[in-house]
């Protein structure tokens, strides 16, 4: 399970599965205007849109299709996954960083990777100009997930700064007022794993895989995205059976995608049943609303059923 790339692409876009599961790059027919993925309901007297998106991405990518740019442009309230204004906020995010940032008791990475696994840390640290690899030697493993997320991202035309979110910050009228969905303190606490032996094995996992054959599978991901196909991924959420720690994998599921759903899905419910906007957008990576206890599935335990457009 090549579950890393949620991480690659920002907070958790992709379960990678054996691309002889999925549909083919070949097969996969880019329109001009982007598809993704979209859906539409309409309660307490408000039009609900939930558009799933994807946090990389270029200019190639849009104008979006005329029904997502027709609401984006009539949007009252935008909720993304977060959005922070308080400085108090960002500081505390800090604080937790660097409180979380390097091994205890003089452990280095080189004491729990092998020679190969090094080499390729060695690549990626070699590729940022302001890191050398004694200090991050010393990194926790998550540290250098970061790192490998933006190396991957380096290599392609794709930008973190053009994904989907940031269009919709450029494009939605001046007056709208925008929200989070989600506590960044505590998503900052779900997704933060202090196990390090379970950092190591998510690491390895990305590791173990060449990086052409990741920068292809992030291509083929914003390929399925921009043709609004979920078959182009497996969304399933289900641990491979040849899983070489089912308990890790599990727990990645848990907290990179159940946990905040539940936390995502309250904030929708509150946005509808309380806020006084006539539009609502909600927009939250794809993998929220696809696979077993899903954003839009749990939403409709809660009676609010929504239409995919």
């Amino acid at each position: 399970m090549k579950k890393f790339l949620w991480g690659l692409i920002m907070i958790v876009i992709l379960l990678g599965a054996c691309q002889n599961e999925q549909e083919s790059i070949e097969d996969i027919e880019v329109p001009e205007k982007s598809e993704g993925f979209f859906w539409e309901g309409e309660h307490n007297d408000k039009e609900v849109y939930i558009l799933g998106t994807i946090h990389a991405g270029k200019r190639e990518m849009y104008p979006l299709r005329d029904e997502i740019e027709e609401v984006i442009a009539n949007t009252d309230y935008l909720l993304k996954e977060i959005h922070i204004t308080d400085s108090d906020v960002r500081e505390e995010l800090s604080q937790f960083e660097r409180e979380n940032m390097y091994l205890e008791d003089n452990e280095k990475l080189e004491d729990h990777l092998n020679e190969e696994e090094l080499e390729r840390v060695r690549e990626i640290v070699e590729a940022n100009n302001n890191l050398k690899f004694e200090t991050a030697n010393t990194f926790q493993p998550h540290m250098i997930y970061g790192l490998f997320e933006q190396f991957i991202a380096n290599e392609t035309d794709y930008s973190f700064n053009q994904g989907v979110e940031e269009y919709l910050y450029e494009n939605i009228p001046e007056e709208t007022e925008i929200g989070s969905l989600e506590d960044p303190i505590e998503r900052k606490e779900i997704l933060y794993n202090p196990d390090i032996e379970g950092q190591f094995y998510d690491l390895k996992q990305a590791l173990s895989v060449p990086f052409e054959e990741t920068i292809n599978e992030l291509n083929h991901a914003i390929d399925g995205w921009r043709a609004g196909e979920e078959e182009a991924r497996d969304f399933s959420r289900e641990v491979d059976e040849d899983a070489e720690n089912a308990e890790f994998e599990e727990d990645y599921f848990n907290r990179w995608l159940i946990l905040r759903d539940e936390n995502i899905a309250d904030s929708i419910e509150d946005a509808i049943e309380n806020h006084d906007a006539d539009t609502i957008l909600i927009a939250a990576g794809t993998a929220h609303f696809f696979g077993r206890e899903n954003v839009i599935d749990l939403l409709a335990e809660r009676g609010y059923d929504f239409e995919r457009k």
